[in-house]
């Protein structure tokens, strides 16, 4: 029994791949946005070169406004998945499933739904964050003598941040059919 939530959640996911495709690579490029940000931030060879602690600052800048902007943008698509599913949910509701179990299925999917993204963003962000650092010390007119490490610090920071923003969204979408009967969750 204990595997039904999470088979339900993964099956519910790609049933409707046409709603939640476009939220994981909405996360996917928010998370790479702000990892390649964040690391370059972190990034002690840049801060070396001449110029670089103001590219590091205002870096570090851009990051925390991307932070922001994902918050807004993953907060708006995830109202518009919930405002798709509710339906969906309201049905389960009217067949006798209970909002606890509801709740359980949107945990599970919320969880699955964030590793996925955040994952292919992390990992798309580790490759062309290499490229963005060779580039960045070519306009600042450094050169890369070390070779170029992997900040392990913005992994954590990543995946911190989209942790906390992928709770909050559970929180809203569990408020949401909480709060809701299943008469107006079928509306």
């Amino acid at each position: 029994m204990k595997l039904f939530y999470p088979r339900f959640a993964l099956d519910a996911i790609r049933k409707n791949k046409r709603l939640y495709i476009p939220f994981i690579l909405t996360t996917a490029f928010v998370s790479a946005m702000y990892f390649i940000l964040r690391s370059l931030s972190l990034s002690e060879m840049l801060q070396d070169t001449f110029g670089g602690s103001e590219t590091t600052l205002m870096l570090s800048f851009g990051s925390n406004v991307i932070a922001i902007f994902a918050v807004i943008f993953l907060f708006y698509t995830g109202s518009f998945l919930m405002k798709q599913r509710k339906q969906e949910f309201g049905l389960y509701s009217v067949l006798g499933m209970e909002k606890r179990h509801i709740a359980k299925i949107l945990l599970f999917e919320t969880f699955f739904i964030a590793v996925i993204g955040v994952l292919a963003g992390l990992i798309v962000g580790a490759v062309l964050n290499w490229a963005s650092f060779l580039l960045l010390m070519k306009l600042l007119g450094g050169s890369a003598t070390e070779p170029f490490t992997m900040n392990v610090e913005a992994f954590y920071l990543t995946a911190l941040l989209f942790a906390g923003i992928f709770l909050l969204l559970y929180l809203n979408n569990l408020r949401q059919v909480q709060f809701s009967s299943a008469i107006s969750l079928l509306k």
